[in-house]
């Protein structure tokens, strides 16, 4: 059964989603609709997603960089991270951004990896 993906699209939306669900980490996926790099990157992302134990105190969201670029933006902003697309965010349960990657970067080892270090933390 795959999980729900919310797809946030403004900033005010952005943040009350981070207020009511303050108490999780929250992956933010970043992507472009006409990119084939993103598409590529949303389908391992998913995957990797759907496959992890919903023990996890993990939601994922996703931002599309051209419909809501005032969003894309803000988090670029917010979080220190150069905009990048596609791009992964991880936020922890401090509303800090705790790791982030772009493009072919984003696979199942490096996921993995911070999901091992989110796991002794």
């Amino acid at each position: 059964m795959s999980k729900e993906f919310t797809e946030l699209t403004d900033v005010q939306q952005f943040e009350d989603f981070l207020q009511n669900n303050s108490t999780k980490q929250i992956i933010i996926f970043k992507f472009s609709p006409v990119c084939a790099i993103s598409t590529i990157a949303q389908k391992k992302f998913e995957r990797w997603y759907n496959e992890i134990d919903p023990a996890f105190n993990l939601i994922a969201v996703r931002v599309n960089v051209i419909g809501s670029r005032q969003l894309s933006n803000y988090l670029s902003e917010k979080y220190l991270v150069i905009h990048q697309s596609p791009q992964v965010i991880w936020i922890d349960e401090l509303g800090k951004a705790r790791w982030h990657e772009s493009h072919f970067e984003i696979t199942k080892r490096t996921l993995n990896s911070q999901l091992e270090s989110y796991e002794t933390n």
